[in-house]
């Protein structure tokens, strides 16, 4: 066997689907630890984004197998470099990464439909909506599971329709197309179901409606990426399924991950306000620190000797001066001046930190 040549595409869809990985990972953290903040134990829809992120752990250590063997490269390439038996082995591994995305994506999508539930839960109708919603996603499940183990016969045309005497009730294409077109359709009843109940909703300003549906607006952004993906099935040579399924492959990943990121949207809140209080305090702490620092530095130079202020005939102490007292502290700066308002009893006065006692009255005045 020679070495497999540069793999441009195939480097792209692992990179690709490495960092949707870690992304969605970092949404899935910050949506279980605002429940933790919240003090909500996990549900349902919480079990399932996570089973599906685990789906798509699995599917990237399958894409990672298929980039060693050359997935990515045009047939030729493939069978140049390591021989015919190899492009059987991405046959089947392809077929099992079909699996992959109809499992993941079906649990995502009934993992959204609960969170409606959850959050929608005294609508009447609405609920009604989501119910048979759930109910065509278990059938579009079972349907497609059983369909792709089914369409052909012998068992492995499923995955060679080349095979010679192979019978498929449906060709790979026509598979894709079908499976796509169902996905998309329920990626669209996903966006739009939520938005008039939104809309409705008394209690929420018209910008905090806005805001709301742009959160579940996401899901057009999913329509988009599945409708390019569409476009796209039919075009492939089923010769060179190596190089020209990838795209389309790595555009069904990106469904999947951006349909995790949308589950978590709604649940993101708690966690972000406390990372933003968490960032302002060390903001704050910092100035603070930075500031009496300063401050500390220039009555250093300003004072170099500490002043008395007596009797109520001496003249007005024109440098900045800090009085502290048990229960609040005052700051008169360089444009201010101080003067005792009546002789008597009290703690010598300096600048910087100082301790009066109760005889010592302050007054605060412009220097002449």
């Amino acid at each position: 066997m020679r070495p497999l040549p540069h793999n441009t595409i195939g480097i792209t869809v692992i990179s690709s689907c490495t960092v949707g990985i870690v992304v969605d990972l970092i949404f899935i953290g910050l949506r279980l630890w605002g429940r933790k903040l919240k003090r909500k134990q996990w549900v349902a829809s919480d079990y399932l984004v996570i089973a599906a992120w685990i789906l798509l752990l699995a599917d990237l250590i399958r894409r990672g197998i298929g980039y060693s063997w050359g997935v990515g490269l045009h047939t030729s390439e493939i069978v140049a470099a390591q021989g015919n038996g190899r492009i059987e082995n991405i046959q089947q591994l392809t077929y099992s990464g079909t699996f992959l995305w109809i499992a993941t994506a079906c649990i995502t999508k009934f993992s959204i439909l609960l969170i409606y539930l959850e959050v929608f839960y005294c609508v009447t109708w609405f609920l009604w909506a989501i119910r048979i919603t759930m109910g065509i996603v278990v059938c579009f499940f079972l349907v497609a599971f059983v369909g792709l183990m089914i369409t052909c016969k012998p068992f492995e045309a499923n995955w060679n329709p080349m095979l010679p005497g192979a019978d498929c009730s449906m060709t790979q294409g026509e598979t894709y197309v079908f499976s796509g077109a169902f996905n998309l359709g329920l990626d669209i009843i996903l966006v739009l179901l939520p938005i008039p109940v939104i809309w409705s909703m008394s209690n929420l300003t018209k910008r905090k409606r806005v805001a709301v549906c742009a959160m579940f607006a996401l899901g057009f952004l999913i329509i988009f990426v599945v409708s390019i993906r569409f476009k796209l099935i039919p075009h492939r040579d089923i010769y060179d399924i190596p190089h020209d399924g990838e795209i389309p492959g790595l555009l069904t990943e990106v469904e999947v991950y951006l349909g995790i990121v949308s589950a978590c949207l709604p649940f993101l809140s708690p966690a972000l306000a406390e990372m933003k209080g968490a960032v302002t305090s060390i903001v704050s702490g910092s100035m603070s620190h930075d500031s009496g620092s300063r401050g500390s530095s220039r009555d250093a130079k300003e004072s170099p000797t500490s002043p008395k202020v007596g009797d109520s005939d001496q003249s007005l102490a024109k440098h900045s001066t800090r009085y502290r007292r048990e229960d609040e502290e005052m700051i008169i700066g360089n444009d201010l001046s101080l003067e005792p308002w009546q002789s008597g009893k009290g703690s010598e006065i300096w600048s910087g930190d100082a301790k009066m006692i109760s005889e010592w009255n302050v007054r605060v005045g412009v220097a002449h």
